[in-house]
């Protein structure tokens, strides 16, 4: 019994005990999350502040201590948002004068998977040069999103062009989104556009690389088109040769015609519909009669619109449309009355 009474008293000492350590946690947890709260209150007063220069530099360093780098982060990261020049620049000097890049540089080499991701974001966002040594060996990350956020800080700093290559190999195999990877690449501007076609001519043009030809158009980079002609007639690709009819397209003029004529009698009529499309583009009257054989023998009616649509902007092709409305063909009648209609319509809105 005695033993038992024992038993039972050491058992609610311990309960006693776990549950005093619970709210001795509880309640530092609670103080800790009002000191935090009332620094950023604090914070997201004197930051407007200072960027606006109503503090000075020094009065501003004094609220801010080395313990409250992680929190101070999540509070200016927000600000990049909004502001830009000079006062972005104010806020890049702060953070580099209180420490908080360098706390990044240390958290990208030892902190945890989530911290790394997160510093090697911030550090692209502020530009901080002197992470770059770091972040390129980062670019071997196991994570395609590490690989990602990390890339798209390297392509924020000023010095990151000799990167470049090492990017374009990192990011296009890990199928994380074109649309991801295109953002981080035309960081660049018109500066992609030689290294990128490099990287086409060493790597060749498929599926996975053929959005890069897609970023190069809407850059205009005109040096790119010898090499799309070159391959054009070896794709075999529906997708990639495309992509590659309407680069043609958007960067060709009359002397390139014939890189794409062939593929007016290509089996797919997706193929043959952006055939038509970029005869159009390039604007040739001399090509009239190639449409207008599309719109009466083609057997696909996206086909035969479009090449409709393409003849329709000439004023020849416009009274072949009209004369099309009165043919006994109801095929013919109807796609030539779709195409005026339309015509019509788009002129209305404008």
């Amino acid at each position: 019994m005695t033993i038992l009474i024992a038993a039972i008293v050491s058992g609610m000492i311990v309960l006693i005990g776990f549950y005093t350590v619970l709210m001795i946690l509880r309640c530092f947890n609670d103080w800790k999350e009002r000191t935090q709260s009332q620094k950023r209150a604090q914070w997201n007063v004197l930051l407007p502040l200072y960027l606006s220069g109503e503090w000075d530099f020094e009065t501003t360093i004094t609220a801010i201590s080395s313990k409250d780098l992680p929190f101070f982060s999540d509070v200016v990261e927000h600000y990049f948002e909004t502001i830009k020049g000079e006062e972005a620049e104010r806020l890049i000097q702060l953070i580099r004068r209180i420490g908080l890049a360098d706390y990044h540089v240390r958290r990208l080499q030892k902190g945890t998977p989530f911290n790394q991701l997160r510093s090697a974001f911030f550090l692209g966002l502020i530009h901080e040069s002197k992470a770059l040594p770091v972040l390129s060996k980062k670019l071997s990350h196991p994570d395609p999103l590490f690989r990602l956020a990390t890339a798209r800080s390297i392509a924020r700093l000023d010095t990151s062009k000799e990167y470049l290559y090492a990017l374009m190999m990192t990011l296009i195999p890990t199928r994380i989104g074109r649309d991801l990877i295109a953002d981080v690449l035309l960081t660049y501007g018109k500066d992609i556009g030689k290294p990128l076609g490099w990287f086409l001519q060493k790597e060749g043009v498929n599926v996975e690389t053929v959005f890069l030809v897609d970023i190069l158009v809407s850059l205009r980079y005109l040096p790119i088109l010898p090499f799309i002609l070159d391959v054009l007639p070896r794709i075999q690709e529906e997708s990639v040769l495309l992509s590659l009819i309407r680069a043609v397209g958007e960067l060709g003029n009359m002397k390139h015609r014939p890189a794409i004529l062939s593929f007016l009698e290509h089996p797919s009529p997706h193929i043959r519909q952006a055939c038509v499309q970029t005869i159009g583009k390039i604007g040739d009257a001399t090509l009239l009669p190639l449409l207008r054989t599309r719109i009466l023998t083609d057997a696909d009616d996206i086909v035969a619109i479009s090449a409709g649509k393409e003849m329709a902007a000439f004023s020849l092709g416009e009274v072949f449309m009209h004369h099309l409305t009165q043919t006994d063909n109801e095929r013919l009648k109807r796609i030539a009355a779709q195409i005026l209609f339309e015509k019509e319509a788009f002129h209305r809105e404008e």
